[in-house]
């Protein structure tokens, strides 16, 4: 039996007998989002529905205490800040946490704002300017702090920048890491996110760092996965980053 105790859960192995269609060998699945990944398939050889997948897995974070979320974010943002590709990052994009239990992500971005460096985060809304990534009549698009204090407007439940007073970022090129969120993620760099599409039309456009911030009880074997699907260099968790298989 296993102990996540930064989460205080003890989870039972669960040993998978029947094949799957992204594996030729039996998978074990050693933490919670065994449920979470198996409760999607129907039956052995049937693709993995992200939508339900996405859904179980919103209800599993949903129970995740006040204390365990800050104990594994913190965590977490001490792992980053150990990356050697983060000491050496000038300008970061980090995505504001606001929803649904999401990894806080507010320790990172003031640690990095006090380093010295560049922070952007995400704006969402109807009228934003170009650069930005579309999704039917929102997109979004970028802007750089100075202080956490600027995240002073909100749009969906997240805190942003007031578009009226951004500062916005252009150049996406100078992004160096992008810390992205996501709701599951696996140990290959697969995610699921909230499936609007935000992320991977903006990684697409650009190369950095791809950074997903997860937790180790949704953290999943294999995710299926689309050719518009985009996926991490690196998966952070409690207790392992996860280097993904990037051509």
């Amino acid at each position: 039996m296993a102990l996540f105790k930064s989460l205080n859960l003890c989870v039972t192995p669960v040993y998978v007998k029947k094949y799957s269609p992204f594996a030729l060998v039996p998978q074990i699945l050693d933490t919670r989002a065994a449920p979470v990944y198996y409760a999607a398939m129907q039956r052995a050889g049937h693709i993995l529905d992200k939508n339900k997948i996405r859904q179980q897995a919103l209800e599993q974070r949903k129970k995740f205490s006040p204390q365990s979320i800050a104990t594994s974010s913190q965590i977490i943002t001490d792992h980053v800040l150990n990356l050697s590709a983060y000491t050496r990052a000038r300008c970061l994009h980090i995505y504001v946490s606001g929803k649904d239990n999401e990894l806080d992500t507010l320790p990172l971005i003031e640690h990095s704002l006090h380093m010295g460096k560049e922070v952007a985060v995400p704006v969402i809304g109807k009228k934003v300017p170009t650069p930005h990534t579309a999704v039917k009549t929102h997109a979004m698009a970028h802007a750089l702090i100075r202080h956490p204090d600027e995240l002073n407007a909100e749009y969906w439940g997240i805190r942003q920048p007031d578009p009226c007073t951004a500062h916005w970022l252009s150049a996406w090129e100078r992004i160096d890491l992008v810390v992205v969120p996501g709701i599951v993620f696996d140990r290959r760099g697969r995610r699921i996110g909230y499936g609007a599409g935000y992320y991977d039309r903006f990684l697409a456009r650009f190369k950095a760092l791809r950074v997903g911030l997860g937790y180790d009880a949704l953290l999943c074997d294999e995710l299926p996965t689309q050719e518009h699907d985009i996926p991490m260099d690196l998966v952070i968790t409690e207790t392992t980053t996860y280097q993904g298989d990037i051509p």
